[in-house]
């Protein structure tokens, strides 16, 4: 048993808390007690030694960050480390409420009960234990593994209340232990009046009580489940979404170049290598070492990654959640990132937990083919090229995604800066939704554009509360006094916009 709860240790470190009272339990339900003392000390400094210690002497300053630094360094300021616990244990409390009641139950009554050990067991009580001697230790040792592991899940930035599902299945248990001895043994015999004529028994009030318990903890589990997006409504084929994002990577990196991410999963289906250290997905990234340290180990600090980002890279694709894991030199990142990059791609429901993947590359001068064509040119040697028209969610609400492609001339580029705008407009021409947006989310401003420069502009039209009907998809730019932009050539020659289709709200 020793053994086996070391080897568990080793294969998840976080776990290291049930050790003490799971290796007491061992030693005081010894018959030998010094004979058990020797045998589980030695199996477990023997079995801790042998696999953990060569990882210490392989670097024990990378052990001690692995274990220690990672989840601690990025949260500096003590009162938030404790406004984040206190958060967390909220959060907890509430998505694990009944088990945590059964389990401190469980608890208080085997520490009573060991508390009067020499009470005799026949004696009116919730529990017979004439043939379960040892269930109150049982039950204390696993209470206290249960409560060890809650506390450790408290303390890492990086956890959240989903971790304590690893307790479940002791919870389960000594639930089950608590809910059979109370349900089975003494309230079978107890029985309530109800009203005059009727008397119900004790145990068929548990199995009541204990059905709206189920149910009430089930409710609270689908609720956890859908507050942090770890299901996601209506369901998406992820491995689909990979696929596709990976064949929009393979378009514009060449075979023999990397790309620039913690996503290795995207990486490894389009076919593609990522810089040294970036293997361990955001689990590599050390944002306070020095490159020398960061190179030793072959992970990323924030001197490499800004390093990697300003070469340029081919493509470079992080999530919201790794933007959001960037730490200590975010103002740096996003300038090399909005100097160096265009956004192109927002690749929604990406992750586990649903978030998006932003694609950004640098200056691109081969167009790619639009869904639909539809060569126009603009004042200021801006050309149209064509446009992608999609419906989906976002956030579970309806939305148009709509997809400009432009070029610059090939002769010059856009003198000043304009902002675009796609509207979607009722047969009488009036306004019904819209977004107005500089090209690539303020990634490339037209006057920054490079002649020949080709770049894909994404806006997202909010269809929540429009009239089922059909509407003109109108587009257009206009500089910073207001003024639209004239159109040179195309189907809207001289007029200061475009109306590139008919769109079918449902």
């Amino acid at each position: 048993a020793t053994l086996l709860i070391c080897l568990a240790v080793c294969t998840r470190l976080s776990t290291v808390v049930i050790l003490p009272p799971f290796l007491l339990y061992l030693l005081l339900s010894s018959e030998h007690k010094w004979r058990a003392f020797w045998v589980i000390g030695l199996t477990t400094l023997l079995t801790l030694g042998l696999i953990l210690g060569t990882f210490w002497l392989r670097s024990g300053e990378l052990m001690r960050y692995d274990i220690w630094g990672f989840h601690l360094d990025r949260i500096l300021r003590t009162r938030w480390r404790m406004l984040k616990i206190q958060s967390r244990f909220l959060r907890t409390a509430l998505d694990f409420g009944i088990p945590i009641c059964l389990t401190l139950w469980a608890g208080l009554w085997a520490a009573r009960h060991m508390r009067n050990k020499n009470q005799q067991p026949k004696q009116a009580s919730l529990f017979n234990t004439a043939t379960t001697p040892n269930l109150s230790l049982v039950l204390l040792t696993l209470v206290l593994m249960i409560a060890g592991l809650f506390v450790a899940h408290l303390v890492p930035r990086t956890t959240d209340s989903y971790y304590n599902a690893l307790q479940l299945p002791l919870m389960a248990v000594v639930g089950s232990v608590v809910l059979r001895q109370w349900l089975g043994v003494s309230l079978d015999k107890q029985n309530v009046r109800v009203g005059k004529r009727y008397t119900v028994s004790l145990r068929w009030i548990g199995v009541g009580m204990l059905i709206v318990g189920m149910l009430l903890h089930a409710t609270l589990q689908i609720r956890a489940v859908l507050r942090d997006g770890i299901l996601n409504l209506p369901p998406h084929n992820q491995i689909a979404t990979v696929q596709e994002t990976a064949s929009i990577v393979q378009q514009y990196v060449p075979p023999d170049l990397p790309i620039l991410t913690f996503n290795q999963h995207l990486a490894l289906e389009a076919k593609r290598e990522t810089p040294p250290g970036y293997e361990m997905s955001i689990f590599a990234y050390r944002p306070t070492w020095d490159t020398a340290q960061a190179n030793s180990y072959k992970v990323i600090s924030n001197e490499l990654l800004l390093e990697d980002l300003a070469r340029p890279m081919a493509l470079a694709a992080f999530t919201e959640f790794d933007l959001g894991q960037i730490y200590g030199e975010r103002d740096a990142f996003f300038a090399i990132l909005n100097y160096h990059y265009r956004w192109f791609y927002s690749i929604d429901h990406f992750g586990p937990y649903g978030d998006t993947l932003y694609l950004y590359v640098p200056p691109q001068f081969v167009p790619q083919s639009p869904q639909h064509p539809y060569p126009s040119t603009f004042a200021d040697h801006i050309h149209l090229l064509g446009y992608d028209l999609a419906f989906t969610q976002a956030n579970g609400l309806p939305v148009l995604d709509v997809a400009l492609y432009w070029q610059a001339d090939e002769a010059a580029a856009p003198a000043q800066s304009y902002t675009g705008f796609v509207q979607l407009l009722d047969t009488d021409g009036n306004f019904v939704t819209g977004f107005d947006n500089p090209p690539c989310h303020r990634t490339c401003p037209t006057d920054s554009w490079q002649r020949g420069e080709f770049l894909r502009d994404e806006y997202r039209l909010a269809l929540e509360g429009v009239t089922p009907g059909v509407y003109q998809l109108q587009i257009g730019l206009y500089d910073a006094g207001g003024t639209r932009l004239k159109v040179v050539t195309g189907p809207f020659a001289e007029e200061d916009r475009i109306l590139l289709t008919s769109v079918t709200v449902e």
